[in-house]
């Protein structure tokens, strides 16, 4: 019978994104846990969430054995919004605008400046 294995040793997720881990041969229930649970969590399938920014150790213990996959959880804050400008008469200019911009797969938050200067 071949060793048990587990699917991954090395894991890179970003917080509050989630990976599953796989033990091959072994036929009977997986008991998961994380060395440090503020950085991630493990659940009964062997999903495992980036809770927080850091390193830790997933085991995956098999009977006697015990498998372990090194993790690190990165943060990456969301891109702000883009600010765009322009002058528009109407409301209607605006929206149009707004809907041009997000067409290019952009983020953005509109801000208009009507004649004059006066929003």
């Amino acid at each position: 019978m071949k060793p048990s294995e587990l699917s991954k040793t090395k894991l890179t997720i970003q917080k509050d994104a989630t990976a599953k881990l796989k033990v091959s041969n072994f036929k009977k229930t997986v008991k998961w846990s994380s060395s440090n649970k503020n950085v991630a969590d493990v659940y009964a399938d062997g999903t495992v969430e980036g809770i927080g920014e850091g390193k830790c150790t997933i085991t995956a213990k098999c009977g006697k054995k015990k498998l372990t996959c090194k993790v690190t959880v990165k943060y990456s804050e969301k891109k702000k919004a883009t600010d765009v400008w322009f002058y528009a008469s109407s409301l209607c200019d605006r929206m149009e605008a707004l809907a041009t911009y997000q067409e290019k797969g952009k983020s953005c938050e509109v801000k208009a400046v009507a004649e004059g200067g006066i929003l």
